[in-house]
């Protein structure tokens, strides 16, 4: 229970003094995040290496989730914008692909190795992706003075008004618009916080139990099932949510 959020950290740079800003570098979350990333390209190599017209069961596992994920995209978007669904499939599929194999890491038997997403850098990380992809893909669709017209709030664009009603509308936005960017900032945080609050849950249950049935094989199956099924469902979450964040950035109201 003790080790439980133990990370090793390097303050300091290798053989000096000199300090590494913001509080350090994470030496097993970066090494586990490029094994990762090796691991995802092995199995995505793995399955897609052979494409045939009867998939095989990776071709078809892959076939099933982009199609999950396009049944998805298309339906948030309006009719006119289903370029944006298609131009954003493949990032929604990276991420949850990536937190698929990052929370699932740790049933390979090779010492050291931890689930990235078990660092809130990383998961933070992940947010400020999905959520900058967000607004990047509504500054696209609509301008970047349609985009921080809809940052302005709802008076913004009342072009019939004049006088005071007018002006009334523009100074709006000195309180709409700091708004406006927290809630952006709130996602981010959420985001990231309930992935990482999950995935460190995950892990204090299984720690908990172990400890009362001192590590017999209960236990063990246990891991195996929250492990698994933790995976696939917090991985869902986060692309589900970025859906949302781009659809709504995408269909102003």
């Amino acid at each position: 229970m003790e080790d439980l959020g133990h990370r090793l950290v390097w303050h300091y740079i290798p053989f000096t003094n000199l300090e590494i800003p913001f509080g350090g570098v994470n030496i097993l979350t970066f090494a586990n995040t490029a094994f990762v990333f090796v691991v995802a390209l092995g199995l995505l190599w793995l399955g897609a290496r052979k494409r045939e017209t009867i998939p095989g069961r990776g071709q078809m596992l892959f076939e099933f989730l982009i199609q999950t994920f396009r049944d998805m995209l298309e339906p948030s978007v309006k009719q006119e914008h289903l370029r944006i669904a298609r131009r954003s499939l493949p990032v929604i599929m990276s991420l949850f692909y990536f937190i698929l194999v990052s929370n699932a890491i740790v049933l390979l038997p090779i010492p050291h190795v931890e689930e990235p997403t078990g660092d809130l850098n990383c998961t933070f990380a992940l947010a400020v992706v999905a959520v900058t992809y967000a607004i990047l893909s509504g500054i696209r669709q609509s301008g970047l003075k349609g985009t921080f017209g809809e940052f302005c709030g709802p008076f913004w664009h009342q072009e019939n008004q004049s006088g005071w009603g007018f002006y009334a509308g523009k100074l709006s936005a000195l309180f709409f618009f700091p708004l406006r960017i927290l809630e952006e900032i709130s996602r981010m945080i959420s985001l990231s916080c309930r992935l990482f609050g999950n995935i460190f849950g995950v892990a204090i249950v299984i720690a908990v139990v172990s400890s009362i049935t001192y590590y017999v094989m209960v236990p063990l199956a246990l891991y195996g099932v929250l492990v698994v099924f933790e995976a696939g469902l917090q991985a869902f979450v986060f692309a589900t949510l970025s859906v949302t964040y781009l659809s709504s950035a995408v269909n102003p109201h």
